[in-house]
């Protein structure tokens, strides 16, 4: 790595105009060009890259260090990276990230759906963001041509994290949000057509134990939408919210086909797929007739690849060393998530009453929802929460503490959600 400084400041108008002259023996030489500037909420940096020459390709990095003065530690700062990092994702409380067991962690402004960082003071109320003031290109770097990016560091007071958070996103939203694009559509013509890709996607299997039917919008990586042979009630392919989406249709339309339909998911669910506890299991195979338990999100890349390289060409050593051994650990592990089960039972919960409303009461649907709860309430954390997971005889994953890699702390498969 080869560090730089300016060669030449000097003052433009309100602004700051800073040149630096990079040179790596015979590798490459660029010129970048810094244009600082004062602004209401923060400080701008709107920077110009000329690659002069050379064949090898540049990497820039530009160290802040922000310093509360009142804080004493790494505990008086708190973070957001969205979608990525919260806090410190330190749920079980020992101190390091819970799935990567390190704070020294890299993100790409291209998989920042906020392009913006957030910094909170817990001792001042104070935060700093650093956010990307211009959308990320795909470029390729060329003798003589000359590439720019612009970032903004804004500095406020705030309440607490989410405050903080919330100012950094309403100031991007005035920022990147192009409110003279429209859709070619209605929210009302979206909404019927997602239904009737649902309805369509309709498929039953009479030749299969207890013929299952379902709606197969889920798609593989793969195989585009591969074998539809996957009921999943949960995350992307939650047949009961589409059961309930359903009924909705048949209210509006009377056409007995979408109820049917949604009958006959519905019917297999509950006479299939709960177990005796209440608990519902979360994918069915088809096929195989029989359950999967596939932990989405942790074993989803494992699944596709055995090869510790090839993996860590995908998802970086960081993550690989993080849960690699967690995956292997999962993949014998029989049990659903917390959410995928509330989320399959809530629907189903709906669908009951959409149809009392009609006068169909439909006894064997009420009975699984008040089994299922009646189990929650049993399983509950004494703080009122849940765990992240459960098998299917209710034992929870608290304590199943995995083995962690060298140098790294220990983790735990489940967080508490409330």
């Amino acid at each position: 790595m080869l560090k730089a400084r300016y060669d030449s400041i000097e003052k433009e108008g309100d602004s700051f105009r800073c040149e630096a002259y990079i040179k790596c023996a015979s590798l490459l030489e660029a010129r970048v060009v810094d244009l600082w500037t004062p602004e209401k909420e923060g400080v701008r940096l709107d920077r110009s890259l000329c690659y002069i020459r050379g064949s090898s390709a540049l990497r820039l990095h530009t160290e802040f260090e922000c310093r509360d003065n009142r804080a004493r530690s790494f505990d008086d700062y708190q973070f957001i990276f969205p979608g990525a990092f919260y806090n410190k994702n330190d749920t079980d409380g020992d101190g390091m990230d819970d799935y990567l067991g390190t704070f020294s962690q890299d993100y790409k402004d291209d998989r920042n759906p906020l392009l913006a960082e957030t910094c909170y003071c817990v001792n001042t109320n104070t935060f700093i963001s650093l956010i990307r003031a211009d959308q990320p290109k795909k470029v390729e770097l060329q003798p003589g041509e000359q590439r720019s990016m612009s970032y903004m560091i804004l500095m406020g007071k705030a309440q607490d994290l989410t405050a903080a958070s919330w100012n950094t996103t309403a100031f991007q939203m005035e920022q990147i949000l192009n409110s003279d694009i429209r859709f070619p559509f209605t929210l009302e013509e979206a909404m019927k057509y997602r239904r009737e890709l649902i309805f369509h996607s309709y498929k039953e299997y009479p030749e299969k134990d207890g013929n299952p039917a379902g709606f197969f919008i889920h798609f593989s990586p793969r195989k585009k939408y591969g074998n539809q042979n996957l009921l999943e009630y949960g995350f992307t392919g939650n047949q009961i919210m589409n059961c309930y989406v359903m009924l909705k249709a048949y209210e509006e339309s009377k056409d007995e086909e979408y109820r049917r339909r949604a009958h006959n998911v519905i019917r297999f669910f509950v006479e299939k797929c709960i177990e005796e506890n209440g608990l519902p299991n979360g994918i069915y195979n088809i096929e195989k007739q029989e359950f999967v338990y596939w932990w989405t999100g942790v074993l989803l890349p494992f699944q596709y690849s055995d090869s510790r390289e090839e993996l860590e060409n995908y998802l970086g050593d960081q993550a690989v060393d993080a849960l690699m051994e967690t995956a292997e650990q999962l993949k014998g592990k029989i049990g659903n998530y917390v959410r995928t089960m509330v989320e399959a039972m809530h629907y189903l919960m709906l669908c009951y009453q959409m149809e009392a409303k009609w006068g169909q009461y439909h006894k064997d649907w009420l009975d699984a929802v008040i089994r299922f709860c009646d189990t929650m309430v049993e399983i509950q954390n004494e703080n009122g929460s849940w765990n992240r997971a459960y098998d299917m005889n209710k034992t929870c994953w608290a304590n199943m503490a995995f083995k962690p890699s060298a140098g790294q702390g220990a983790m735990q498969s489940p967080d508490a959600a409330t």
